[in-house]
């Protein structure tokens, strides 16, 4: 009977949360992304009161050509 408790509290343990994606245009340095991982995890595991271990921040860099705001792209496709 004690292998689905244990199998349970294994998951919650090796369970990767939260994950914070930020998807933006190029052109950020690696510095300004490292600053903004390190300030959403410091924030995110002090307000969801969980380790800071468990924080991963996943950017996405969208090429300007693949965004669109208001029905308008911010760039021409290159086709």
């Amino acid at each position: 009977m004690l292998a689905g408790p244990l199998l349970h509290h294994r998951f919650i343990e090796d369970a990767v949360m939260p994950i914070i994606r930020v998807e933006l245009l190029p052109g950020r340095t690696q510095e300004q992304k490292t600053l903004y991982a390190t300030e959403a995890t410091r924030l995110a595991a002090e307000i969801l009161k969980c380790p800071v271990e468990s924080v991963d921040v996943i950017f996405t860099e969208i090429e300007p050509r693949d965004w669109a705001r208001g029905g308008r792209m911010h760039s021409p496709a290159s086709d």
